[in-house]
């Protein structure tokens, strides 16, 4: 049966929505050629880039959350008695990500790639922090696109500090943990915060996923029914769609090998062991990916196969028409010849005669092809 969600036709013309890209001509990008390592967009710019932030204390006892705009005060979020996760939107912003980097001791060349939005997902580890960067995909508020943003992470001993490029994100869950108790996500230590982030996004793969395997399914539905107006059309779509996907994927198969094959003071053995369950859900999509690839040129041939047996029926048809016709064409030739003396000519009877044996001759050859049952 058909799941409800939105077709394909909705989001046919922008599947795929980026805040920025690597070759938009809007993008700032071209700023960095020349310049050295750990280079900031200028400060003059900042008022153009809005800061919202949000922020959660929690322990096992204890629990409080607030909100803010603009630079906030990162000496005030540090506890020795909480952990904290800072949630920041507005990653153009260097004023802020320069105090980031003087409060925290973040490495320059981390700065650059948290304003950097085009990274490949990568992990690193400073010693003092660790440091995430993935893609966090998700629909829009109206299904119609497929978001695409990078998802920068900073791993403390007590703090996370999250990255995002624009409102809105894919953590309601966890929030929803942190303020209900829930699981163990309150008394466990940071690393498990940052693996449960990463957690929720691969998460939305598996969603993203889904949805797609509905779409493949309304695909074969219009091949098989005839209905073939859209097909190429949607396919091209749900292409572009796993591409993006599994470019989001692949390295996070290989950032996550990493932190499992070594030791890492700032995860535990414990958070490990989540590590590599959520190693194994990434090889889950890649096989995922990898069939959908195979079923998508599955479809495709199948809606070359169809429109060929289409084609084939049609010059069946053309073939039985032309084929009735030759010996039609032949009687007609031949009384069409201009000689003067053609006896039968003369005759009353002779019109009619011709036109019954023309007809005679076509209702035979019919009996004949559906004997042969060629029609």
């Amino acid at each position: 049966m058909r799941r409800e969600h939105t077709s394909m036709s909705d989001y046919r013309k922008n599947p795929i929505k980026k805040n920025r890209g690597i070759l938009n001509s809007e993008d700032r990008w071209s700023e960095k050629i020349g310049k050295p390592p750990g280079y900031l967009f200028p400060e003059e710019t900042d008022r153009e880039q809005p800061v919202h932030y949000e922020v959660f204390y929690y322990s096992q006892g204890e629990y409080r959350e607030e909100q803010g705009e603009g630079i906030p005060d990162f000496t005030n979020f540090l506890s020795e008695e909480n952990n904290t996760w800072l949630n920041i939107v507005g990653v153009e912003h260097s004023g802020l990500l320069k105090k980031l980097g003087q409060e925290f001791d973040v490495h320059p060349v981390v700065l650059e790639d948290i304003q950097n939005t085009v990274q490949r997902p990568k992990f690193e580890d400073y010693g003092n922090l660790l440091f995430f960067a993935l893609r966090m995909l998700q629909w829009d508020d109206g299904e119609s696109e497929l978001n695409s943003e990078q998802l920068s992470i900073l791993m403390g001993p007590s703090f996370v500090i999250s990255f995002q490029e624009r409102p809105g994100d894919v953590f309601d869950s966890i929030r929803d943990r942190l303020r209900r108790k829930k699981g163990r996500i309150r008394e466990a230590g940071t690393d498990y915060l940052a693996y449960a982030l990463l957690d929720m996004v691969v998460d939305t793969y598996f969603l993203i996923l889904e949805r797609l395997e509905d779409e493949m399914e309304d695909v074969e539905e219009m091949i098989l029914s005839g209905h073939r107006e859209r097909v190429i059309q949607d396919m091209q779509q749900i292409r572009k769609i796993i591409i993006t996907v599994r470019r989001s994927v692949w390295p996070l198969r290989d950032m996550i090998a990493q932190l499992q094959k070594a030791d890492f003071p700032r995860i535990g053995e414990t958070t490990q062991v989540y590590f590599r369950d959520l190693h194994d859900h990434i090889l889950r999509i890649i096989d995922t990916l990898e069939m959908m690839k195979d079923t998508g040129n599955t479809l495709m041939e199948s809606y070359q196969t169809s429109i060929s047996n289409d084609m084939n029926s049609v010059m069946k048809v053309l073939t039985f028409i032309a084929t009735i016709f030759i010996p039609l064409t032949f009687i007609a030739g031949v009384y069409g010849m201009n000689f003067r003396y053609m006896p039968e000519l003369d005759k009353a009877w002779a019109y009619p005669a011709v036109l019954a044996v023309m007809g005679a001759i076509a209702l035979v050859m019919l009996i004949f092809f559906k004997l042969k049952k060629w029609l």
